[in-house]
């Protein structure tokens, strides 16, 4: 009798290692996502910002494409 109880006991601390390895899976995946989309957020600022730097350098010089930068990126972070 013991053991059968002595392989449940086996058979169960195997499946909670198998449970967390799972679960250490799932969160790499999560953590490497969220990686990937700070990551875009990231380039999407940069590029409203060089697009409006553009413009601004266009329209007012080298003060403007300063202006026009930052302009551009606080409008990406705040409304993107």
């Amino acid at each position: 009798m013991s053991y059968g109880l002595l392989g449940l006991s086996a058979g169960l601390k195997s499946e909670a290692k198998e449970g967390y390895r799972q679960v250490a899976g799932l969160e790499q995946a999560r953590e490497t996502a969220k990686e990937n989309l700070d990551a875009a957020d990231r380039g999407r600022n940069m590029n409203a910002a060089g697009t409006a730097a553009g413009i601004g350098f266009v329209a007012g010089g080298p003060i403007g494409a300063a202006i026009g930068g930052i302009g551009g990126y606080l409008v990406s972070s705040i409304f993107g």
